[in-house]
């Protein structure tokens, strides 16, 4: 969801702020792009389909009370979020015009060429955050800023926008009519106005109605919507997707689970992403004690993406445009407090749910470019699945907001597949590695060449055809040549051995 910056802001250009990328990025990448505000945090909240265009803000501690001498913990009693825009040439600017009223920004998608914005703009008060009543935008450079309060027979009293379709024409959100309760998700056109999703719904076992709902994405037409909905107090959710031939219907979970809730849905519309719940409830209260990333089709339903361990709750956050990349965040019970449990996963048929940063390290061979950084959690993937938003912890602890810092990573294939060690060349010791983990490996680094999740014939295969290319001009010396002409000989028996 790219597209390029104006060259002149109108007032409220910078509702959010926008990262325009230049020219091709290599063929994998890992950096932090740091506090690009020069303010106490920065968030990336978005990110568009073909990746060029990030939305986000940076918050402003106003008062904040230390808890440690030398001032890395604090308490932050009061603060502004920021609306800025970033491009490479311009670097951060504030909305000409200032902030006016306004305290509270909330920037919570993007279309697909990056042109369009959506979220929430608002006020809060500071002293433990009292919120004043927001209201739901859309803003386009042509158009600017317009408010999206109306919603017909429904008097919203405070209400945000979620997303926005590719083309930028729907909106999607919730809206409240009596404080912050008994909110309604919603969509909006440019040409029809806004409709209540889950109105005249009743549960299709109970005969309930829907007590409040929100949506969390919409595809890239804007024929889908999806979100969730309770009928109860008891905190039960449940997931539902909205068309226009079928309007609001439930969709069920995995077996086994409480409810769950959808976070996003594919482009294509036929992929949705979520998380199913286990709860506890007990005197009228209910407490989730599991969570379990799932995704749903028309085909197969609801279906667990696995798992990272015993105990390990997941979460999915994000989809590529044809469903096949999925990443969401997990947290791991259990662990040293200076590392954390959370960190983040990518998904994918073939190899499954595995840990992002290990993915980094084993694939890609980014350990270098990670540093120290851990704890990464991430915002957003592009369309083609390979581009990645998200944040991390900085491991100088508050020397870039708090030890917070933004991130991106690129995930492309390198130029040498079977460059098992990421040292440039295939050589010996690419094969080395194949062997010593065939039949068992699930990474790059250890043999599994083509990514299909094991290390196999088809990687040997691979390895050989690459075998003495490198990276950087250069012939490959004769005595590797004639020493791999042997191994090969005698690989095949070798894996024979090894699967018996």
């Amino acid at each position: 969801m790219a597209g390029h910056l104006r060259a002149s802001w109108k007032p409220w250009a910078a509702l959010a702020w926008v990262a325009t990328l230049a020219g091709a990025l290599p063929a994998a990448e890992f950096r932090s792009l740091g506090n690009l505000f020069g303010e106490d945090i920065t968030r990336i909240t978005a990110m568009s389909g073909d990746a060029s265009t990030f939305v986000g803000v940076g918050t402003q501690y106003l008062e904040r009370v230390p808890f440690s001498d030398d001032g890395k913990f604090f308490m932050v009693l009061d603060w502004i979020d920021k609306p800025y825009a970033w491009t490479l040439s311009g670097g951060a600017q504030l909305p000409p015009g200032g902030l006016g009223d306004f305290n509270d920004y909330g920037v919570s998608g993007v279309s697909h060429d990056g042109s369009t914005l959506v979220g929430r703009i608002g006020q809060h008060r500071g002293q433990a955050a009292i919120y004043i009543s927001g209201e739901a935008f859309i803003w386009t450079p042509e158009d600017g800023l317009r408010g999206l309060h109306s919603f017909g027979n429904f008097d919203a009293w405070d209400s945000t926008a979620t997303a926005v379709s590719g083309d930028g024409q729907v909106v999607v959100g919730l809206a409240s009519a009596e404080g912050f309760e008994r909110q309604q998700a919603f969509r909006w056109t440019r040409q029809g106005g806004k409709q209540v999703l889950s109105e005249g719904f009743a549960h299709p076992l109970t005969g309930v109605p829907v007590l409040q709902s929100s949506a969390a994405d919409v595809s890239a037409d804007g024929s889908v919507v999806v979100g969730r909905f309770q009928i109860n107090d008891y905190g039960i959710q449940s997931m539902f997707r909205w068309t226009e031939e079928q309007g609001f219907e439930k969709l069920d979970a995995l077996d086994g689970y409480s409810g769950g809730l959808a976070s996003a849905i594919s482009a294509d519309g036929r992929t949705i992403v979520g998380t199913a719940e286990k709860l506890w409830t007990a005197g009228g209260r209910s407490e989730v004690f599991e969570n379990q990333a799932m995704r749903w089709t028309e085909e197969t339903g609801a279906i667990s993406l696995g798992s990272l361990g015993e105990r390990v709750d997941t979460w999915a956050e994000d989809v590529s445009a044809d469903g096949s990349v999925i990443v969401g965040r997990f947290w791991r019970p259990n662990v040293d407090e200076t590392q954390g449990g959370l960190g983040a996963f990518i998904w994918d048929e073939a190899r499954g749910m595995r840990d992002l940063q290990e993915v980094l390290v084993k694939d890609f061979g980014l350990a270098s470019s990670l540093g120290g950084f851990n704890q990464l959690s991430v915002t957003s993937i592009s369309d083609d699945g390979r581009t990645l938003v998200g944040t991390a912890l900085n491991p100088e602890l508050n020397s870039e907001g708090f030890g917070a810092v933004t991130w991106l990573a690129v995930l492309d294939d390198p130029a040498l597949r079977a460059d098992a060690n990421f040292d440039g060349v295939v050589d010996l010791a690419d094969l080395q590695i194949l062997k010593s983990h065939f039949g068992r490996g699930r990474f790059r680094s250890e043999g599994d060449f083509d990514s299909d999740g094991d290390v196999d014939l088809a990687d040997v295969i691979l390895l050989k055809t690459e075998f003495g290319s490198r990276v950087a001009f250069a012939v490959p010396e004769p005595a590797s040549l004639l020493l791999a002409g042997m191994a090969f000989c005698f690989l095949p028996f070798y894996c024979r051995n090894r699967s018996r």
